[in-house]
């Protein structure tokens, strides 16, 4: 796993993974959700406490309500990684669950095209002057392809992203909802 991470607000990181096999372990955030854009192949966010698993594909994104256990990994027979970039709002914190107890069975949706909403609360001029910064200045360790990706994820938070302070229960809700679309 290839892991690169940028702070330009005290409040918002932007982190770059390329994904093959190997998983980040289950953890959650006490403060945070995470905004996951994926930028290439195919994710699986995995959500144990509900039981349930979700593929998504390039250019969707599921917001992780804070304080849930989760991993985002690689999924696909046909490709061998994928790549997401990852915007975390508010003051990070992180709690890795090593639990062997954890197995995920075929419970998996697959959003094919469906979009779901995710909430910035009032950060839209902070995700568009760190969008600024990064095409001011290149992080010299992306690829021409992990740049353009980050570009495009945090165009997608700042253009469609609501501006709200969303509830756990909300996105639970949206997330839950995917099943009978």
């Amino acid at each position: 796993m290839d892991f690169k991470e940028y702070s330009f607000d005290p409040d918002i990181r932007v982190c770059v993974y390329n994904v093959g096999d190997e998983n980040l372990e289950y953890h959650k955030h006490t403060c945070i959700s995470d905004i996951t854009y994926c930028a290439a192949g195919r994710l699986i966010l995995e959500l144990p406490e509900i039981n349930k698993s979700y593929v998504f594909h390039p250019g969707q994104i599921i917001q992780v309500p804070y304080d849930t256990v989760h991993r985002v990994s690689h999924f696909s027979k046909t490709e061998q990684h994928s790549r997401y970039v990852l915007v975390q709002i508010g003051k990070f914190s992180i709690e890795f669950i090593r639990d062997d107890s954890i197995v995920f069975g075929e419970n998996k949706m697959d959003m094919q095209d469906k979009s779901l909403n995710y909430y910035i609360g009032e950060n839209h001029e902070n995700i568009k002057r760190i969008a600024a910064s990064f095409k001011a200045q290149r992080p010299e360790n992306l690829s021409d392809q992990e740049y353009a990706d980050v570009l495009a994820a945090l165009a997608a938070v700042c253009n469609k992203g609501i501006p709200q302070v969303h509830t756990n229960d909300v996105i639970m809700q949206q997330l839950k909802e995917l099943e009978s679309l």
